[in-house]
């Protein structure tokens, strides 16, 4: 690794929790060469590990049918992602461990069992934005041979942007060391406990603004979910642009997967006591949200002369027509459109746009699911669809009212791990090919069972392809357009 890959400014607070777990079958014979799959954790890149989920959940369903699974764990919050925006800390450190674990799994997993040339990434929200990172890295390509990113896309605006900078800004400014001469010293000399107590902190003063100056890790009322990400800092990827990352990417398949409902719990919170104005809202606010709520979310939050200076107006405005007009609700109408509008920004879009770019640069073997099955007890709910996490609870506990459909959706991730091709015993998904069609085949995943469908949300993709190259602002990737 060079100078900074990997070495962050804080001390190194790594030893001994960088660890991994491996479960594999018991051998059924003696020279059998089994697939592997390495799962990473989410949990906004400040929480989790490898071990959140007991070994038995990852063994009935995907040891029991003849794979290895890995487990890692990577730096996370301020020891994972501080940057201070040049050379000095880049950021990434995460990324990076998610890396070293990789190498070290091809150097070991022969004695395991496990054939190192088929090894597939799988991880789940900014898990599943790390695996987006980690195809993206040209080094990466004897590392792993297939990858599957649920609810994460590295061109999100949560997992992507600059705002990793300003959280750094922060807790350095809260330790004390934002006015001393010697910065990497004053950082050094910081213990482990200091960072922690001065995040926690921050953490509790999100939304808190003192002359213009965020006091907090970061403000609600923003569609930027995370307070530390990975960034592009022209080191883990040497491009600029993830328009350019994407054409210079190993060409593997790739499963890219969402719930229909992806922003349901971070849209609308389980507590009425929130210190946003505008997002999230609590329960009884979205029992009473209506189309003035709706449009007061859109021109403060999106449609602002911070994002689309002079075309502000113009830009909220077309949010509002396309939103209100292009879909059927059948309750609580612009609650659910308001559900829907962060979904496709901060999951859906970001997503999509990744499959079709990585499609268009030549990559014939990009597949979509969408995940829309929610267990109901007759109740009604305010929201339709599944929420974040959905998908990964069938995975890996299955699904009490409907078994058949968690084992079709375990044998997709199962048949697309041993052959690259999702698929159930009655369905096999379409790649995306945009030379033939603009549409997105996706596996739709519901009952009575898994079908193929011919596009998913290829119009919302559109618009806001759209509406970025006209205004010059693009909310799915949290920038200025590429």
């Amino acid at each position: 690794m060079s100078k900074n890959r990997g070495s962050a400014p804080l001390k190194n607070l790594a030893n001994g929790l960088l660890t991994l777990n491996i479960i594999r079958p018991n051998p059924t014979t003696q020279n059998a060469v089994l697939p592997v799959m390495v799962w990473i954790h989410g949990g906004d890149f400040v929480a989790g590990s490898g071990r959140d989920y007991k070994k038995e959940n990852f063994a009935d369903r995907l040891v029991s049918a003849g794979i290895i699974v890995v487990s890692i764990n990577y730096r996370l919050g301020p020891f994972g992602f501080l940057s201070t925006g040049n050379a000095f800390a880049p950021g990434n450190y995460g990324l990076w461990d998610q890396v070293q674990a990789l190498t070290f799994i091809q150097e070991v997993i022969p004695s395991f069992g496990g054939d190192p040339k088929q090894v597939t990434i799988f991880g789940q929200s900014a898990g599943g934005a790390s695996v987006s990172w980690l195809t993206l890295r040209p080094e990466t390509e004897s590392l792993f041979s297939k990858a599957i990113s649920m609810s994460g896309s590295a061109q999100a605006v949560w997992a992507n942007t600059d705002g990793t900078v300003q959280s750094s800004r922060a807790v350095i400014r809260e330790i004390g060391c934002d006015k001393v001469e010697d910065l990497p010293k004053c950082l050094q000399s910081a213990s482990e406990a200091d960072i922690i107590n001065a995040t926690q902190t921050l953490s509790r003063k999100d939304g808190e603004y003192n002359s213009g100056m965020r006091v907090g890790l970061r403000g609600y009322d923003t569609p930027d979910l995370s307070h530390w990400n990975p960034r592009l800092d022209q080191d883990f990827l040497y491009d600029d642009t993830f328009k350019a990352a994407i054409k210079n990417a190993p060409k593997r398949p790739q499963l890219i997967g969402f719930n229909s409902q992806e922003s349901t719990h971070f849209a609308i919170r389980g507590v009425n006591r929130t210190s946003a104005k505008y997002m999230p809202i609590g329960e009884i606010a979205a029992k009473r949200f209506r189309r003035p709520d709706f449009v007061d979310v859109v021109i403060n939050i999106l449609g602002t002369e911070d994002a689309f200076g002079q075309n502000a107006k113009a830009a909220a405005k077309a949010i509002i027509d396309y939103y209100e007009h292009n879909f059927n609700y059948q309750h609580d109408f612009f609650l659910q459109t308001f559900v829907q509008l962060c979904s496709d920004i901060e999951f859906n879009v970001p997503a999509l746009r990744e499959a079709i770019a990585k499609a268009k640069a030549g990559n014939n073997e990009i597949y979509v699911y969408e995940f829309s099955y929610v267990d109901t007890d007759g109740s009604r709910h305010l929201v339709d669809g599944a929420s974040h996490g959905y998908d990964l609870m069938a995975i890996l506990n299955g699904l009490k009212k409907e078994p058949k459909l968690a084992q079709e959706f375990v044998d997709v991730f199962v048949n697309f791990v041993k052959t690259g091709k999702p698929s159930t015993a009655h369905a096999s998904a379409e790649p995306v090919d945009p030379a033939k069609s603009t549409k997105i085949p996706f596996l739709h995943v519901d009952v009575p069972r898994i079908t193929v469908e011919p596009d998913l949300w290829s119009d919302r993709v559109a618009f806001w392809d759209a509406l970025a190259n006209k205004y010059g602002f693009d909310w799915p990737l949290g920038r200025e357009t590429e």
